[in-house]
């Protein structure tokens, strides 16, 4: 347990030193991502292997048995009228500029040869 312990200090120290020169090439969060997101497959002795033959297994059926009572809501609302307060106002409408329209014609100048 002691040297398990060790080593995952000393993998989490290395993680960090990763880190820590991220200014280096390539890509530390996702390597180490990809690193502890990966499976490790423990490999046990043969003795650990047990045969089916050697595992016994004894179970019992049972019943389920529910019983619910279904019970309705118990709501205690009052509704209320809504309250509201309002300062009745004035309109004042003024015109900033009243319409206008001015037509100037200019006429051709007539020669002085005619």
């Amino acid at each position: 347990g002691h040297e398990d312990v060790m080593e995952g200090i000393a993998r989490t120290a290395e993680e960090g030193d990763e880190l820590m020169r991220i200014e280096n090439k390539g890509n530390p969060i996702a390597s180490q991502a990809r690193r502890n997101s990966e499976l490790h497959q423990i490999q046990l002795g043969e003795h650990y292997a047990p045969s089916l033959s050697r595992v016994k297994i004894q179970y019992a059926p049972s019943e389920l048995d529910i019983q619910i009572t279904p019970r309705k809501p118990v709501i205690q609302a009052e509704p209320n009228k809504p309250i509201v307060e309002y300062t009745p106002g004035n309109v004042k409408v003024d015109m900033l500029q009243y319409p206008d329209l001015k037509i100037d014609v200019e006429y051709p100048k007539e020669s002085p040869e005619k």
